[in-house]
């Protein structure tokens, strides 16, 4: 799957970049907010939620040396600042861009985007990884970066065709060990490829939500170890019940945030 992931490689040639301009009122795009460009990417972004965007172009680990969870490959990443305070989380809001052309030394990487790329091309039943699994690396979704925590649950899996990109949106949490889940332990994502561009996105947001408590507080452990798959159960259709406002952000903003996502010279 790497040589048909190979096969696919272009090398672009782009002017490098940085604007931002406010959306007209009226235009189509979907999301109301400042509109930024950096080299052929762009997106949209709503100012009360965020209010700057940085970029950093990130060079990527020695190939050589990488392990996965602890080194990435060459992408540029645009990180979201808040707007407001929000409940800590172990993730920053950010967007990543990788040129497949960049990705051909990493296996797993590649790994990822072939997954990707299976699930869109057979349009596989969502619903069949938004279960609980005894074994924490069944039924995972695809997730760039590679973390070095384990994907715990999904929830609110879906397919996602825009005029960019063409990929999936869920809901999901990391975890380093078994835990109960908090308000601030999920994360929107969207992975997404763009076989034209030769490029694949992933758009990490963190969330918030009532729907768990704020903390954990005591727990007494072996008893939550020992009902933990009927946990994670009832966590995956906690949030699968959930209307889109139960998350700040709230999720439609972040599926028009991803729609806003264009990819050209």
């Amino acid at each position: 799957m790497r040589a048909a992931l190979l096969a696919l490689i272009l090398l672009f040639t782009f002017a490098q970049v940085v604007a931002q301009e406010t959306t007209p009122e009226g235009t189509a795009d979907p999301l109301a907010g400042e509109r930024f460009t950096y080299e052929d990417v762009s997106f949209t972004v709503d100012p009360a939620l965020w209010s700057e965007v940085t970029v950093n172009s990130f060079a990527g680990d020695d190939p050589a040396a990488a392990v996965p969870g602890l080194a990435d490959a060459p992408h540029v990443a645009f990180l979201l600042l808040p707007a407001a305070p929000s409940p800590e989380s172990r993730f920053a809001g950010d967007i990543r861009v990788y040129r497949f052309a960049d990705v051909t030394q990493y296996a797993y990487i590649v790994d990822e985007i072939n997954a990707l790329g299976a699930l869109i091309n057979a349009q596989v039943d969502l619903a069949a990884y938004m279960v609980n699994a005894p074994n924490r690396n069944d039924h995972l979704l695809p997730f760039l970066p590679v973390l070095p925590t384990s994907q715990v649950i999904r929830a609110l899996a879906q397919y996602v065709q825009t005029d960019a990109l063409t990929g999936i949106r869920y809901v999901t949490a990391y975890q380093p060990s078994a835990a109960p889940f908090t308000g601030s332990d999920f994360v929107y994502t969207f992975q997404g490829l763009s076989i034209e561009a030769q490029v694949y996105v992933s758009i990490v947001i963190p969330l918030s939500t009532d729907l768990f408590p704020a903390e954990a507080g005591d727990v007494d452990m072996e008893a939550f170890i020992s009902n933990l798959q009927p946990y994670f159960a009832e966590s995956i259709a906690t949030l699968n019940g959930a209307t889109a406002d139960a998350f700040t952000p709230p999720l439609a903003v972040l599926d028009a945030l991803v729609e806003s996502v264009s990819i050209g010279s």
